[in-house]
């Protein structure tokens, strides 16, 4: 899935970012990825059709969840 966010992905990444903006010892955060083809090919579209196909008001949440991610990214004082 070419690094693809997947919901616990996501998840993890809020965290990450909203301890480094509030860690003392953190003066930067560089956020990569890992592989030889891509960095993020965007959602993971196997966890799309397996879970949240069926589930809409899951997916809704996960997209609230998915924006969040990205503000928090952006808000960081480390970036």
């Amino acid at each position: 899935q070419y690094n693809s966010y997947t919901t616990d992905m996501v998840k993890a990444t809020i965290l990450a970012f909203r301890r480094a903006s509030v860690d003392r010892e953190v003066y930067s955060v560089v956020f990569t990825g890992t592989g030889d083809r891509a960095f993020c090919t965007g959602g993971n579209t196997k966890e799309y059709s397996e879970y949240y196909a069926g589930n809409p008001q899951e997916y809704r949440q996960f997209m609230r969840l998915f924006n969040d991610m990205v503000s928090t990214i952006l808000s960081c004082d480390e970036t």
